[in-house]
């Protein structure tokens, strides 16, 4: 079985980061790495407050 590489899940869609850098997913249970996510970066990170947005104007949302 290989490693899997996952990717951000943010705002209900799997985007990917802005940086390279990966950690180790480590299973609690016997130490082993069964995958590797991206370490967010400043921009990932100051890019958030945006995504709800630009979901809201490309899908459509009622603001009561």
């Amino acid at each position: 079985m290989g490693i899997t590489t996952f990717r951000h899940f943010i705002n209900g869609q799997y985007v990917e980061s802005t940086g390279s850098e990966l950690f180790d997913l480590v299973s609690p249970v016997d130490g082993q790495v069964y995958g590797r996510s991206p370490n967010a970066s400043q921009a990932d990170v100051d890019d958030l407050p945006s995504r709800p947005l630009q979901r809201c104007y490309s899908v459509g949302c009622h603001l009561l």
